[in-house]
C-alpha cells in the first residue's frame, strides 16, 4: 500500500496533466509515468545532437575530434536510456501511440513539460 501511495505522490502532477482528457485516472498515471521517464532523455538527445552539429559546423574551421568523440559517448549512453525506458514504460507508451496516433516524439515532450509546468 505504501509503494502504492508514493507511486501516487510522484506521479500527481501527470495525472493532472491528462485530467481534462478523455483518460481513466489509471491510463493517465500510466501516461505520465511513461512521459516522466522518456521525456527527459529525449530532450536529452536532442540537445547532444544539436552539439554535435555545432561542433562539426564550427565555423573557425577546427573541429576538436575529442570533443566529438565526447559527445558520440553520451549520445549513444542516452540512446540505451531512452531504448530502456522505452521498455520499461511500454504499457503507458501504447496509451500515449494510441492517444496521438503516432509514436512518441520531442515535441509531443515539449507541450506535456510545458502543460506540467502551467500547473
Amino acid at each position: 500500500m505504501k509503494i502504492i501511495g508514493l507511486f501516487l505522490v510522484m506521479s500527481l502532477s501527470s495525472l493532472t496533466a491528462f485530467a481534462d482528457s478523455q483518460f481513466t485516472p489509471a491510463q493517465a498515471l500510466a501516461m505520465g509515468a511513461a512521459l516522466d521517464a522518456v521525456c527527459p532523455s529525449l530532450e536529452q538527445e536532442a540537445g547532444l545532437v544539436q552539439l554535435i552539429a555545432e561542433e562539426r559546423a564550427n565555423p573557425a574551421g577546427v573541429v576538436s575530434l575529442s570533443k566529438l568523440h565526447e559527445l558520440g559517448e553520451s549520445l549513444a549512453f542516452t540512446r540505451a536510456e531512452i531504448k530502456q525506458a522505452r521498455a520499461e514504460n511500454a504499457a503507458g507508451l501504447a496509451i500515449v501511440r494510441r492517444f496521438l496516433k503516432r509514436p512518441l516524439d520531442l515535441g509531443f515532450c515539449q507541450t506535456y513539460d510545458a502543460r506540467k509546468a502551467a500547473e
